[in-house]
């Protein structure tokens, strides 16, 4: 199977892309989809998220409001850092079982967010060999 990560800025064409080879039939992975689900109560990561951002940021759901989230990271680079790590370390671990299952496409396409660093990509790829 071949393998191919695609990132970039917003607007850049990932969804467009990931799309196109979706619909012939590639398996195609979504970190961005895996990190908004971080922000659900149900998320095995989302109480970690609320000791590191505050009960303050859930919504009348009991879910993380995603831009009073956006509010505290962006304000605060420690609070972002944090759950940066959180969330990555779960996308990786779901991406990495998602390849396992795909052994037998022609080709898995990752859509990885701009800010996954290439040691991380590479890793990634590694564990699931």
């Amino acid at each position: 199977m071949k393998r191919i990560g695609i990132t970039g800025t917003i607007a850049s064409g990932k969804t467009s892309v990931s799309i196109l080879l979706k619909k012939h039939g590639f398996a195609v992975f979504n970190c961005d989809q895996y990190a908004k689900m971080a922000t659900h109560a149900a998320n095995p990561c989302f109480a970690r998220l609320i000791e590191i951002l505050g009960e303050q940021v859930k919504d009348a759901s009991g879910d993380i409001d995603r831009a009073a989230m956006a509010e505290c990271i962006f304000n605060d680079e420690q609070k972002r850092l944090a759950v940066n790590a959180v969330v990555h370390h779960m996308s990786k671990k779901v991406c990495v079982i998602s390849l396992k299952q795909e052994r037998k496409s022609r080709l898995s396409l990752r859509k990885c967010h701009c800010c996954l660093k290439q040691a991380w990509k590479m890793n990634l790829m590694k564990s699931a060999l």
